[in-house]
């Protein structure tokens, strides 16, 4: 099992149109939804408390989801609430917002603010999507097939995987598009009763603010998007920039561990000997313990797992040595880390709601398409080209097409918006943070030198700015660097998901 060194950061870990204008009340919501009930927690901090809303959020009437929230009152004067989230998209913000309190920028902001999470539709403690009890036999299916038989094996998981997600969840997955979440955060907005919204949004937590500033401009009292997702990308463009950044990461882990004596995989040659190992994995996965293997696709999702930061390169580097000498169960933690395994072996719903949201979002390329592309890109990136490019299947095969194209937001009358960007960060690449700052009509970009994804938490300088923005969003912000320092040695992480 990982050290507790890693706690926090996996904590948060576990850490995409419609065109309307204005206020709720141009949707038929003047009344707007009663007030939220606040419940303590058994034996626990914070109060949680649930919301009715439609299934079809453009109906008022009709099948209802629930979700779930959870929020830590201000621990001084209150100036108005917070409401965060992790993004994912399928990370449980409810879960998330327990670590972030207890961070010392949530200690910061909860002086003068409640701080709020909710789970959208789909995801953790709301009304979930579940398609298959484990994920991880559907995602570490051999996704580099070099024959016939083993391609038809990988769409035919891909298929069953799709087929199984329409039959456990109903008209549920026709209602996930974060499009729908908008209009979620806008009925909690009024239920809070406190006026114009403070968000926080990491990761895919940016599109979804990106498009409530969009659609509810007016709504927005100040809003910080930190490691960007822009809604103006398409499926394409976001595979390929995730598997360039991916592969920077891993460049510099396998570079920095060359350079390290103490580096305890590949003996000086680290990029040799990964390759060797996948290699192996490819003809022969490895025993992991309680009756478990690692496979070749497993191996990469553990990879994908150590590129989130330097605070994960020490357990990634003993879990390649391990594997190098036999013992896949190290690697084979990070990949089940990854896809939402908790620590009692049961795996939460953030794989599966990660793909019924992303493919509501984003039409996929058909296979043959995604096919023809794959060789190029894996010669390119050999070490996560294939696999990624081929997860675009699952939205090829999935049984509810989307129904909005991509947009481009400008979110214009709201305040200017925060937008922070990592400049080696591997699942949202700094070049998104710069195009989402290009899009909006008035936005201020924060540049964060690290390899990390995410940097709330990570930088004093990067925690300096949310909390003045916060505080006074209308004071005129520059732009600003920022470098790592102390405290981005038990930096907080988030994920844009398997």
């Amino acid at each position: 099992m990982q050290s507790k060194k890693y706690a926090l950061g996996l904590a948060l870990l576990a850490c995409f149109s419609l065109s309307l204008q204005g206020c709720g009340s141009s949707d038929g919501e003047a009344d707007g939804p009663p007030a939220l009930q606040w419940s303590a927690r058994a034996g626990q901090d914070g109060e949680s408390a649930t919301i009715q809303v439609p299934l079809n959020p453009l109906a008022d009437e009709g099948a209802q989801v629930t979700l779930a929230l959870r929020r830590y009152t201000a621990s001084g004067t209150k100036q108005g609430s917070i409401v965060l989230n992790p993004g994912g998209p399928g990370a449980s913000a409810v879960d998330f917002l327990d670590a972030f309190v207890a961070s010392s920028l949530g200690q910061r902001l909860r002086a003068r603010f409640d701080l709020v999470a909710f789970d959208p539709r789909g995801v953790g403690h709301s009304t979930q999507v579940r398609c298959a009890d484990d994920p991880l036999p559907y995602l570490t299916i051999d996704k580099n097939p070099h024959t016939a038989f083993e391609y038809r094996s990988m769409v035919a998981t891909m298929q069953d995987y799709a087929a199984r997600c329409a039959a456990r969840n109903g008209d549920l997955l026709a209602h996930v598009s974060t499009l729908d979440v908008v209009r979620d955060m806008e009925r909690i907005r009024q239920a809070l009763g406190e006026g114009p919204l403070n968000y926080i949004g990491l990761s895919y937590g940016s599109k979804m603010g990106a498009l409530y500033a969009d659609t509810y401009p007016q709504n927005v009292r100040a809003m910080v998007l930190d490691g960007v997702l822009p809604p103006s990308l398409t499926l394409q463009e976001l595979t390929l920039g995730q598997i360039e950044a991916f592969e920077k990461s891993l460049n510099a882990f396998l570079s920095a561990c060359a350079q390290d004596r103490d580096c305890s995989f590949g003996h000086g040659q680290p990029e040799q000997a990964l390759t060797a190992l996948l290699a192996q994995l490819k003809q022969q996965p490895l025993p992991a313990g309680n009756n478990e293997v690692l496979t070749h696709s497993a191996a990469r999702y553990g990879l994908m797992l150590g590129m989130y930061g330097e605070l994960f390169w020490p357990w990634l580097q003993e879990a390649l040595a391990a594997a190098q000498a036999g013992d896949g169960r190290a690697l084979l933690d990070m990949a089940q880390t990854y896809v939402g395994r908790t620590p009692d072996g049961t795996y939460s719903n953030m794989v599966d709601a990660s793909n019924a949201i992303h493919c509501s979002d984003l039409r996929a390329p058909g296979a043959p398409e995604i096919q023809a592309a794959v060789a190029g890109v894996s010669a390119k990136y050999p070490f996560f080209g294939a696999i990624l490019m081929n997860d675009m299947l699952y939205c090829t095969y999935w049984p509810v097409a989307p129904t909005q194209p991509p947009r481009t937001v400008r979110a214009v009358g709201a305040p200017p918006i925060m937008v922070v960007g990592n400049t080696g960060d591997p699942a949202t690449p700094y070049a998104w943070a710069q195009r989402l700052v290009a899009e909006l009509d008035a936005a201020f970009l924060v540049t964060f030198r690290s390899g990390m994804h995410t940097a709330a938490g990570a930088s004093t300088c990067v925690d300096a700015r949310y909390e003045h923005y916060l505080l006074s969003p209308r004071a005129g912000f520059a732009d600003l660097t920022c470098e790592m320092d102390a405290i981005g040695h038990v930096a907080m992480q988030s994920s844009t998901g398997p």
